[in-house]
């Protein structure tokens, strides 16, 4: 998948770059999300990992995530908000054992996620933790995690920067585990850091 390559060639440019623009290019008004119900978007994430197997073989693990976020607010106070969110994702990755690049399983994931969000509105950015759990699919992994019906674990500290016309730039970081509650024997778990960008709005 030589795309998948040369997005992990520039993936801290890219991250890089958009946080540093959005400082610059956010509007000057009220941050949009203090008069919004509800969030919904597009996001582009890169997950990596470094895997030990059960025989003590080093393995690569990487993804390109496309989700769609989407939140719906619960509770608002003077500084906070609480969401409820729900993420549909699809997924493509690659992994390989080490020093065996030639030999690299590409596979792909979709799932969806439910999870609360907490909220801490600036004047013109929103900081939030979110945690998140919800079942997927994913059709190859390592030799030490069973494929299939599997979990997904998040938790994600991210920016929503306050753009024109009711958008947000989101910039986020988080962690990701995935493992299917010991249902198989094979069942060690892949943990994931993920980067993430998107572009939300509000309604």
């Amino acid at each position: 998948m030589r795309f998948l390559s040369r997005f992990y060639c520039s993936k801290h440019l890219l991250l890089i770059c958009m946080i540093l623009s959005a400082s610059i290019i956010y509007s000057q008004e009220e941050l949009v999300e203090n008069k919004s119900k509800y969030l919904a978007g597009v996001s582009l994430s890169h997950a990596s990992a470094e895997l030990l197997s059960d025989n003590s073989a080093n393995y690569t693990y990487r993804s390109v995530l496309i989700k769609f976020p989407m939140a719906k607010k619960l509770k608002r106070s003077k500084h906070w908000s609480i969401y409820l969110d729900l993420v549909p994702q699809l997924n493509f990755g690659e992994f390989s054992e080490e020093n065996m690049f030639e030999d690299t399983d590409n596979n792909f994931e979709f799932g969806a996620s439910l999870g609360v969000s907490f909220h801490r509105r600036l004047k013109f950015v929103s900081m939030y933790l979110a945690i998140q759990v919800g079942p997927h699919y994913i059709n190859k992994t390592p030799e030490f995690q069973s494929s299939g019906f599997i979990f997904s674990d998040t938790g994600e500290l991210g920016l929503l920067f306050n753009l024109k016309n009711d958008y947000l730039l989101r910039c986020a970081f988080a962690y990701r585990h995935l493992s299917n509650a010991s249902l198989t024997d094979k069942n060690r778990g892949i943990d994931n850091l993920i980067g993430t960008v998107g572009l939300s709005r509000s309604f």
